[in-house]
C-alpha cells in the first residue's frame, strides 16, 4: 500500500512536469511567472517523495537541483512582481 502511494505521488509529479513544460511551449512568457516556478518545485518535490520508496541517487540529484533552481526562479519572480507593484504609474500632464 505504501509503495503504491509513493508511485502515485511520483507519477503525479511527472504529470506536473509535463503540464508545466507544455504551458511554456504554448505561452513563452509563462516561464517568468510565480506559478511556473511553484509548479516545477511541487513536481520535483513529488518525484523526490517517490524516491523514498525506490531510491535512485541520480534521480535524487536531479530533483534536488530542480527544486533549488525552482526556488531561485520563485524568488526572482516574486522580486520582479514586487518591483512592478511599487512603481508609480506615469501619467502625462498635458497643458492646454
Amino acid at each position: 500500500m505504501t509503495d503504491d502511494l509513493f508511485v502515485f505521488i511520483g507519477v503525479f509529479g511527472a504529470f506536473l512536469y509535463i503540464y508545466s513544460y507544455a504551458r511554456v511551449q504554448w505561452r513563452r512568457r509563462y516561464a517568468r511567472t510565480i506559478s511556473y516556478s511553484l509548479l516545477n518545485f511541487v513536481a520535483a518535490f513529488c518525484v523526490m517523495i517517490s524516491l523514498f520508496s525506490h531510491w535512485n541517487l541520480a534521480s535524487a540529484i536531479i530533483q534536488i537541483s530542480w527544486m533549488a533552481i525552482s526556488l531561485f526562479g520563485l524568488y526572482k519572480s516574486i522580486q520582479c512582481y514586487q518591483s512592478k507593484k511599487r512603481k508609480p504609474k506615469v501619467t502625462a500632464n498635458v497643458a492646454f
